[in-house]
């Protein structure tokens, strides 16, 4: 499983920080659905100024355009199939970036809404525990440092 405590995240679906088999996959932190199927949605690292927006989901990959929005905010990404992850973890596995504006303007909302354009896959996970889970997405992925990245500087 993806958190360290699956039987939580059955119970109460709320975000927690991967396992480490998770984490050696780049995903820092993740929330599933609760039900009999793996239903999941996480974020890792990427570069300076965005993360990976990660879907697990059992059945097929999630590929294409995608629409991510909470509140008023909303991502247009392309999601594409991770393979390497998709075999480690025996199931679908798809990656996309986001920056990382958009990951803290979650921070303070009450779900977030995943919807592709092509195949109109529709799901909202719970952004319950995002704003600690955010946190620890930002330590993992500045190597443990807990000091926030710098947004980018504009040219002068």
């Amino acid at each position: 499983m993806l958190s360290q405590s699956a039987s939580n995240v059955l119970a109460s679906p709320h975000w927690e920080t991967a396992s480490p088999a998770a984490k050696e996959q780049n995903i820092a932190i993740a929330v599933c659905l609760p039900g009999e199927e793996i239903v999941c949605v996480g974020f890792g690292c990427r570069d300076a100024y965005g993360f990976d927006f990660v879907e697990m989901i059992v059945g097929d990959w999630l590929e294409g355009a995608t629409r991510l929005s909470a509140g008023g905010h909303m991502a247009l990404l392309t999601m594409n199939a991770d393979t390497q992850a998709s075999r480690n973890f025996n199931y679908p596995v798809s990656r996309g970036y986001v920056s990382e504006r958009f990951v803290s303007s979650l921070v303070g909302h009450r779900a977030l809404r995943v919807e592709t354009i092509e195949s109109r896959y529709a799901a909202a996970f719970p952004l319950l525990g995002f704003a600690r889970a955010r946190d620890a997405l930002i330590r993992f992925c500045s190597g443990g440092v807990a000091e926030p990245r710098q947004p980018p500087r504009s040219g002068r």
